[in-house]
């Protein structure tokens, strides 16, 4: 008999999931997606990608020499940044994200 996944929502609402053996001790708990459908998608990655999974021991390995684990795709690392286009100006930043507006405040000029 096969061990069991089970899908939960943690305190923060957020989707959890945690492997169960057979006598139910938890394996493994993994969590912090947004909705059930990624977790879904997380537990047939663990079933996709853990059979005849080789066992990396780092227990003995100075934390300098291991690889930081890179950030998800489409993510910058901390620390970095991507820079803007030369010659972009600001108005056209701003107009590419959604945040071209009129500013109203003290010290600007349309008060």
């Amino acid at each position: 008999m096969a061990g069991t996944f089970e899908i939960y929502k943690d305190k923060a609402g957020e989707f959890r999931f945690r492997l169960k053996d057979t006598n139910g001790q938890v394996i493994v708990t993994v969590g912090g997606y947004k909705t059930k459908a990624s977790a879904i998608e997380g537990i047939e990655s663990v079933q996709k990608n853990a059979p005849g999974a080789k066992i990396e021991d780092l227990s003995e390995v100075s934390s300098a020499n291991v690889p930081p684990t890179p950030p998800p795709s489409g993510v910058l690392p901390k620390g970095t940044y991507e820079p803007f286009p030369p010659g972009t100006s600001a108005a056209e930043l701003a107009a590419g994200s959604g945040m071209a507006g009129t500013m109203h405040g003290p010290g600007w000029d349309n008060d």
